[in-house]
Formats: C-alpha cells, structure tokens, sequence
C-alpha cells in the first residue's frame, strides 16, 4: 500500500468515526455524505418600470440618478454574507449545524458540507450584517428563527441592503452524491418620497418618516409580523437632494407593508403612510400625513413625487394618495411606540 493510499484510508476512518460509523458496520444507512449545495438569489421587482414611470422626465435626472445610486446596494442580487443552518425537523428543530460564508458580490453560490443522513430543515439568510437595524433572533430553533429591527432613540433606522432569505426540506442520502438547489428571495422592500422644495421659501426644514410596514419577518414559514393597529413604529430615511436643493428625495428601505384584501392591489383602508413634517419660518410645524392604500411586497419599490407649498403643506395629483394636514402641528402629539 502506498503512503498516500495509506493516509487517505486514515482519513475515511476518521471521517467514520466522527458520524457515528464503524468500517465494520453492515449497516451504513446512519452514515453521511457530501451534498453539493447551490444558493441562487432571486430579485422579483418593478423597479426599473417605477424609476421610468415616476423619474423619466429630463428634469429628473438629476434626483433619478441619485435615487439609483442610492438603490443599488438595497434592490439587488448580489449577495455578500451567508449564514446558513440545518435543524432537527422533530421539535424542538434544533440547530445542529451553522456556517457563515461570503458571497463575494455573487448571486449564485455553492458550497459541499459533509452531512449525516437523514432528513432536515434548512434556512439560509443573505446580507444580514450591517444592515440598518436587522437582527437575527432565536436562531438556535428552526421553529422560532426570525428577522427583527431594533430601536435607536425610538427610530427604526432604514435597512442598507437587499436582504435575501431561503427555506426548504433538505433529505441526505447515503452513498449518493447529491445537488440541491436553495432559492433564495428578497424579503425587504423600498420607498422614496420625491420633493418639490423649490416653491416654499418660508420652510426651513423639512423631515420625514415612514410607517406601516412589518416589525419581523420569520424565516421558516417566510410569514411577516405586525406591530397592533396604531403602534407601527417610525422608519428613518435618507436624504438625497438636487445640487440645488430644490428637489430633495426622501428614500429609505424596510419590511413590506401589511398585504391588501386577497385577489386585490389596494385596500379600502391605508396600508401604510409617509409623515412630513415642516418646520415654518413662524416657529410653527405643519404635518402631512400621506396615507397609502396599495399595498408594498417584498422586493418592490414604491416612488411618489409631491409639491411642497409655502405653508408647509404636501401636496399630490395621485388620487390613490389620501392627505391629511395639521398646520399647528405640537411636538406633544408623538406617542410612544410599544411592542
């Protein structure tokens, strides 16, 4: 026997030993095998059409280029961090196996892990790190893994990347060499709120928030969790401006929005809303509330392109927005957002 040979029998000893099996076993079913395993990030999204329909005018260049660039790390497919996991598909689904790779900029990805036979549950999250205010919680049971935001100074800071999540029955076979596919999909969306500021000179400042969309997101059924009625907390955004500052977009990316009615786009009540606030020359503040009935899914970008009045007020020619004003609006009106 020649040396390499002899070393490469040690190793499958080894490997045998470490899953449990014997080189004597008659029975080798509860050994493991290499599974080749193929992670390919699907984006399903309408954002070049909304950019044309909303920003395709040439005098919104300008803020349509800022807008893109802005979008490019969030509605994408490229995936940078991995973090996968197999459970036990008995409860309590315990986590038996985690690893953590890099994508490199890819969407597609593959990895071969040596697994044990038998049949388990596999969820795998992409571009989780340093992502605004997402957390990955419970993920030591495949039964309560989820996706959460935290709060900063009672403010949900806007996500800064399409983050992608996958789930799926993974079977392993003994003695078969195996490829399984995981689908990966985006489970975030985006909004940005382009504004007219050019006409209002009495408004010395303007700030804007978001409100309306998920809370957490859990990973194995892929279902999304709300705040109660009249608690969503308050979603940051980012303000991109013109060189003269005349237009200003308000973008920022979050869960999705609560759905509409089955078998429909739209709601008869607001799904989710942009809350403007104007502070005016007079040491006033006017609110706009800008209440919207379709709903937003994952992976989807909403644009809404508004005029701001030299009263503070927003205004808009989409009938399918609904505005409501306070002109004196009072800081005392703020509630406290409780889970």
């Amino acid at each position: 026997m020649s040396f390499r040979n002899y070393i490469n029998l040690l190793l499958c000893g080894a490997a045998l030993l470490f899953t449990g099996c014997s080189l004597v076993d008659e029975d080798l079913s509860d050994c493991g095998s290499n599974v080749l395993l193929h992670y390919r990030l699907r984006l399903v999204t309408n954002a070049p059409a909304e950019l044309d329909s909303q920003l395709g005018d040439a005098e919104d260049a300008e803020i349509r280029q800022r807008l893109t660039e802005y979008l490019e790390d969030i509605i994408t497919d490229q995936g940078h961090d991995l973090d996968l996991s197999l459970y036990d598909t008995v409860p309590p689904m315990s986590r038996f196996k985690h690893t953590a790779d890099n994508m490199n900029g890819s969407s597609e990805w593959s990895i071969a892990p040596y697994l044990p036979v038998g049949t388990f549950w596999h969820t795998a999250v992409a571009n989780l790190q340093s992502n605004g205010s997402l957390v990955l919680e419970e993920a030591e049971s495949g039964a309560e893994v989820r996706i959460v935001q935290s709060l900063e100074d009672g403010m949900v800071r806007p996500q800064t990347a399409g983050l992608y999540t996958g789930r799926r029955e993974l079977p392993v076979l003994y003695g078969v060499n195996q490829e399984e596919e995981v689908l990966l999909y985006m489970a975030n969306s985006a909004t940005a709120l382009v504004v007219d500021q050019s006409q209002a000179p009495s408004v010395l400042s303007v700030n804007v928030k978001v409100s309306g969309f998920a809370t957490e997101f859990h990973v194995s059924d892929s279902t999304y969790v709300f705040a109660p009625e009249g608690k969503d907390p308050l979603v940051d955004t980012d303000v991109l401006a013109t060189r003269d500052g005349g237009t200003v977009c308000y973008a920022s990316a979050h869960f999705p929005s609560h759905p509409a009615e089955k078998g429909s786009k739209a709601s008869a009540s607001p799904l989710w809303k942009w809350i403007v606030h104007a502070k005016m020359a007079d040491g006033t503040t006017t609110e706009s509330v800008l209440e919207i009935s379709q709903e937003l899914p994952n992976g989807y970008l909403k644009i809404l392109k508004v005029k701001l009045l030299d009263n503070g007020v927003v205004a808009t020619s989409e009938p399918l927005v609904g505005v409501s004003v306070t002109l004196d609006w009072k800081t005392g009106n703020e509630f406290e957002i409780e889970f």
